[in-house]
């Protein structure tokens, strides 16, 4: 009997401590895990794009007299890309949409698939180093009158997309904003940095 007893104790502190093995082992190896994205976190590439600027031109905002609809407007969007981190990030693209929206309605980032994209940047950010004129240019067609009588407003979002140190595809956070727009004499007008609205998500 005092054997059959001595067994059952031996099997439950050997269970207690295959159990106590099992879950130092994970936690050791979750922490690990964190310290590995942690360290990864402090050493990554982080580019964002800050607006410099816009330029609005509408070429004519005289009725169009073809029954072909055609492009009446040209935005481009002037900025500079920052990379914050501690490596360099290559292989920059942009993806972008610039709309023009009535103004009672909510401007959305489109499905990333229909967003416009640009090709890579050909050269590589260092670490705390920029690009300092990159320019995203959309010409489409709209209501120029709308615009013209502040009905409606230029909306645009920027995302930056690179490639990391670690060969991983990074996208920063959007960047929102509005254009105002008042038509010249010559329907052409010139926006700049102190009249275009940014915010983050």
């Amino acid at each position: 009997m005092d054997d059959t007893l001595a067994q059952w104790l031996m099997t439950l502190l050997t269970l207690t401590a295959v159990v106590l093995v099992y879950f130092t082992l994970r936690d050791t190896r979750i922490m690990a895990a964190e310290t590995t994205r942690i360290g990864e976190a402090q050493v990554r590439a982080y580019l964002s794009f800050e607006v410099k600027g816009a330029d609005v031109r509408a070429p004519s905002l005289s009725p169009d007299n073809t029954d072909e609809p055609k492009p009446n407007i040209v935005v481009e969007i002037q900025g500079r890309v920052p990379n914050s981190g501690q490596s360099p990030a290559s292989s920059i693209s942009f993806l972008y949409q610039i709309d023009a929206l009535p103004r009672s309605e909510e401007f959305r980032l489109r499905d990333e698939r229909s967003l416009h994209r640009t090709m890579p940047v050909a050269h590589t950010v260092r670490a705390q180093g920029e690009i300092e004129n990159q320019s995203l240019k959309r010409t489409f067609r709209t209501d120029l009158e709308a615009l013209r009588s502040g009905d409606s407003n230029i909306f645009f979002a920027v995302i930056v997309e690179w490639v990391d140190v670690f060969e991983e595809i990074v996208q920063s956070e959007p960047v929102f904003g509005t254009i105002p727009f008042k038509a010249d004499a010559d329907g052409v007008r010139q926006v700049y940095f102190g009249r275009v609205r940014t915010e983050k998500t």
